[in-house]
């Protein structure tokens, strides 16, 4: 392996220009895919700093980034903006206020923050394309979303049911959650369409909440 080859700035974003977002170990694969050669740490750092310098990457969280060409082609989808969502923290599916939102099941409107449930610890972050929160559940809670593709990005998302009984799950207190009167009552406070829902989606919310 060619250990002090550099390739040129041009073409790492040649490279990276049809990738949606990327963390260094990513990139490292990329060029060595494309040239079979090796580059250091260094130079990769070197290359990163100047293009975010330069505007050519748009910095998503610590180690992640998204080429520009593509950000802007892509920013205004909401595929991408859920595929980002489940890439910031793995594994992870978007839930809560979004999900209800998305399958209309919620009447306020949700600007400008992806809420998700995840394995990992309760960690938001902020970068142009919005705000990402994300709060942890347990493992045997983490279930109920589908793979689905919207605008041609395949994302993970809660299904209805499993979006509210989520929304709930980080509202209410645990005794609450038991309740099915308070349960009900929460829907109606937060004006939930629960009635929406078909009875199988019904029947598998009433079920989680049976047992947790």
């Amino acid at each position: 392996m060619v250990t002090n080859y550099k390739p040129t700035r041009k073409y790492m974003l040649e490279v990276l220009k049809e990738i949606p977002l990327f963390s260094k170990s990513a990139l490292l694969t990329a060029l060595d895919a494309t040239t079979s050669s090796g580059i250091s740490l260094a130079t990769l750092n070197t290359f990163i700093s100047r293009s975010l310098k330069y505007g050519d990457l748009v910095h998503l969280k610590r180690g992640v980034y998204a080429p520009v060409d593509f950000f802007k082609k892509h920013a205004g989808s909401l595929g991408y903006l859920f595929f980002v969502a489940n890439k910031l923290i793995e594994p992870s599916y978007v839930s809560m206020e979004t999900a209800l939102y998305y399958y209309e099941l919620l009447t306020d409107t949700v600007n400008y923050t992806v809420f998700s449930v995840s394995r990992g610890r309760t960690v938001n972050f902020y970068n142009k394309l919005g705000a990402f929160k994300y709060r942890s559940i347990k493992e045997g809670l983490f279930t109920g979303y589908v793979a689905t593709e919207i605008d041609n990005f395949k994302v993970f998302i809660a299904e209805p049911y499993k979006a509210i009984f989520d929304f709930l799950y980080f509202k209410l207190p645990f005794s609450g959650l038991r309740e099915e009167r308070e349960v009900l009552s929460a829907l109606d406070y937060y004006r939930i369409k629960f009635d929406q829902l078909d009875k199988a989606q019904k029947n598998k919310f009433f079920k989680l909440i049976k047992n947790v």
